[in-house]
């Protein structure tokens, strides 16, 4: 970057510092996983400035957000295919903070979650109207036990995929009085699910 863009890039950087914060993985010694997202972060903000994204590019960025943060930031490129990284960028980008590994499999509830929670257990962030939704006791606990453990076996089920594949679970046809609406992403070696859902007219799990 030249030093306008430098420039440019400090003033976007903190004008989004807060968001930046959480999705900025700080401290030294992290894991590769942890650095190839930070890598992926700043190629997402250079690009929104329609700035070049090159390796020199990105590390310059990781020092001048690692002066604003005043925390240490360790970048490395991805070893995928830059495309499946921003699949799993965006699958991330996507998460209601709801999120556990089933089976080996990474699952999480969506944003869209929200619109199908009742306002006593509220996960997801996407502020949209109607929509059946659950009843009080399915709060995150119960949907780590049910619905996320069926979509994780949901993925394993599907068998071998390769890098950058993903295979969309479809929703009209409801499996125990629940649809879902999601998919599987194959990226890093393992499998990322991402989905939403709710229960069926007419199901026990449906709230008022």
């Amino acid at each position: 970057m030249n030093r306008g863009q430098k420039t440019q890039f400090t003033n976007h950087i903190q004008r989004i510092q807060a968001s930046l914060s959480q999705l900025i993985k700080t401290g030294v010694g992290r894991g590769r996983e942890a650095k190839e997202s930070n890598y992926q972060e700043i190629v997402s903000v250079l690009q929104e400035l329609h700035f070049n994204t090159t390796e020199s590019d990105v590390q310059e960025g990781a020092a001048l957000i690692k002066e604003l943060l005043k925390k240490d930031v360790e970048v490395a490129k991805p070893l995928v295919d830059p495309m499946i990284a921003m699949k799993l960028n965006a699958l991330k980008h996507d998460s209601s903070g709801v999120s556990f590994t089933i089976a080996g499999v990474y699952v999480q509830l969506d944003c869209d979650q929200l619109k199908h929670q009742p306002p006593e257990t509220p996960i997801g962030t996407r502020v949209t109207h109607g929509g059946n939704k659950f009843l009080r006791i399915c709060d995150a606990n119960w949907h780590h036990h049910n619905t996320m453990t069926y979509m994780a076996n949901w993925a394993n089920g599907l068998g071998a995929m390769t890098p950058g594949q993903r295979e969309f679970h479809g929703q009209f046809a409801a499996v125990n009085g629940i649809h879902y609406e999601g998919f599987c992403l194959y990226a890093n070696g393992q499998k990322w699910v991402s989905f939403h859902c709710y229960p069926a007219n007419g199901s026990p799990l449906k709230g008022n």
